[in-house]
């Protein structure tokens, strides 16, 4: 069971860059949000979780780059998959 506090980041849950917290942080065990916040309000039992420090980076919970890229070669479009076979 793997848990871990992330810390000293920009947190924007909304995908919303006007509506962040700008210091902010994320516990995770296993995987899973367990939850997010401002770094100030971290509920105390995730206090003597290991702590990872992202320097500030943004972080963005739940955003999915649902982005697809399609190259075609003739007439058959190609993904990752069907260029690794190729």
């Amino acid at each position: 069971m793997k848990q871990t506090v992330w810390h000293h980041l920009k947190l924007c849950p909304k995908g919303d860059p006007d509506h962040t917290l700008p210091d902010a942080a994320i516990a995770v065990k296993d995987g899973k949000i367990a939850w997010l916040g401002a770094a100030a309000e971290l509920p105390g039992r995730f206090a003597a979780w290991p702590r990872e420090d992202l320097h500030g980076a943004w972080v963005t919970p739940g955003l999915v780059d649902c982005l697809r890229i399609w190259c075609t070669a003739g007439s058959a479009p190609m993904n990752s998959r069907s260029a690794s076979r190729a």
